[in-house]
């Protein structure tokens, strides 16, 4: 028997009673709630149509139903472009087999070079398979509502909260509530490595945030018309990133359309589903299997900006603001060189210097059957060294032009560093010819005489101010 959903249906799959059954969703916005879920008798179901991540139809079971995520798994084959979900309870008993047409739940494009993906629903609906900036509050958080703050982690679907609208309050509903785990990579750059930011009462204005509020780095506050994310403004004195805090839940939560929120007495946004949704896991007594389409920046609502000209006088405000109230930054004073300490590192481990320079022309010897290098210098990122307004978190080493190799008496030009695009430790952007190294960048020669020695020029069009200290170094050698 095939089941015809069509728009804005709800439709309850009783498995104590129901047999097994077909749905083909024809429309969107429908749900397919599984209830009674049993190892004794097993559902079948088949799902057809507007299924999956890209549209708003879902299937729904209540976590009372005995079902374990992380027992339970998801398969996707490539060959039948088929994907199986197989629900099981903490007993590792199958409670049941979900199976539709193409790759549902996204896992295919997550493995693309494997026949089949599989991993526990678990992993699937909140591991971060590629890399995607979390945008959250912290446990803790107060959500302005009609009847009073609330904790956004006791936020749940059907729940109501205030939304302002052209500067007015108006009442929307959760549509979607979800949660997933952060431990910090202090590996990482501060705005990478999954810090906490902390923004400390009154930083922004009187009463504003109204207490401490704690948001992931990429969250957004929403400023003088437009959302700017909050890593921007890092001034590290009443804007900084909580290092006592290394691992943490974060929640997040949906209304029908983007929505500008109040959370801790301050302006900032409501989750805009970006692709990204397969990170959380759902709040609530409610399992939701299936998506929503993903949504953009023009779904938005206000403009998202990352403008130094819009970000920089915030910035220089707050960190006013800050002094005023009698704050000093936790940071010390920036050491800054100018010395790029451009060198190459051999194939073989062997450290060549310049023998010498002319203007912009790095000349080095290279001894025989080298047959690459790595173009050494530092590097540092305009975030680090201009400052956290400036959106450019790029590793910049120097910037490159024309190369040579001269050979015996043969000119030979090497173009690898501009038409090898994933070249290791170049930055991607290639511009008039010139390339920027992040700090440590492969350079092939050119099929070289047995026994030869030869002489490579560089021309550095470019080099950079950079930081000193041994942290941003190693974290700029680990980014080539």
């Amino acid at each position: 028997m095939t089941i015809t959903v069509s728009n804005n249906q709800t439709i309850v799959f009783n498995a104590a009673t129901d047999t097994d059954t077909s749905f083909d969703f024809s429309g969107e916005k429908s749900n397919i709630q599984l209830t009674n879920l049993s190892a004794t008798k097993p559902i079948n179901l088949t799902i057809s149509g507007n299924f999956g991540i890209n549209h708003s139809n879902v299937l729904t079971f209540l976590k009372s139903n005995g079902v374990s995520l992380s027992k339970s798994s998801v398969t996707y084959t490539k060959k039948t472009d088929i994907s199986v979900i197989t629900l099981k309870n903490s007993s590792g008993q199958t409670l049941g087999t979900i199976t539709s047409s193409g790759d549902s739940y996204g896992i295919g494009a997550i493995y693309p070079d494997s026949s089949s993906a599989s991993g526990s629903l678990q992993v699937v609906a909140t591991t971060n398979s590629n890399n995607e900036l979390t945008v959250c509050f912290l446990a803790g958080t107060l959500i302005s509502t009609p009847t009073g703050d609330c904790p956004v982690e006791s936020l749940t679907v059907g729940d109501t909260i205030t939304a302002y609208v052209n500067g007015s309050p108006i009442t929307r509903t959760v549509s979607w509530a979800g949660k997933a785990a952060c431990t910090v990579k202090p590996n990482h750059p501060d705005d990478l490595a999954g810090w906490p930011v902390r923004i400390l009462k009154n930083a922004l204005s009187d009463g504003v945030p109204y207490k401490d509020m704690l948001i992931t780095s990429e969250h957004c506050l929403f400023l003088d018309g437009k959302f700017v994310p909050v890593r921007m403004l890092v001034n590290n004195q009443t804007i900084f990133y909580d290092k006592t805090i290394s691992s943490y839940t974060y929640y997040h939560i949906e209304t029908d359309d983007h929505s500008v929120i109040m959370a801790d007495g301050a302006l900032t946004e409501s989750y805009l589903d970006t692709g990204n949704r397969h990170s959380f896991r759902s709040s609530g007594t409610v399992v939701t299997l299936g998506g929503h389409p993903s949504k953009t920046w023009g779904n938005a609502a206000a403009p998202l900006t990352v403008d130094r000209a819009f970000v920089e006088p915030l910035f220089e405000k707050f960190s006013l603001r800050a002094q005023l109230l009698g704050l000093e930054a936790t940071d010390h004073l920036k050491n800054v060189t100018e010395d790029a300490n451009i060198h190459l590192i051999a194939d073989n481990g062997t450290v060549l210097y310049p023998t010498r320079t002319i203007n912009n022309q790095y000349l080095f010897v290279i001894p025989s059957h080298i047959q690459s290098v790595r173009i050494t210098s530092r590097a540092s990122r305009p975030s680090d060294v201009i400052g956290p307004f400036v959106d450019d978190r790029r590793y910049l080493g120097v910037c490159i032009g024309t190369i040579t190799l001269s050979e015996n008496n043969t000119i030979i030009p090497v173009t690898t560093h501009i038409s090898d695009e994933p070249l290791s430790g170049w930055n991607k952007d290639v511009e008039n010819g010139e390339r920027w190294t992040t700090g440590s960048a492969l350079l092939p020669l050119p099929v070289r005489n047995r026994n030869s020695i030869a002489q490579l020029s560089l021309d550095v069009k470019a080099t950079f101010s950079y930081l000193t200290d041994t942290k941003q170094e190693k974290l700029s050698a680990s980014a080539s």
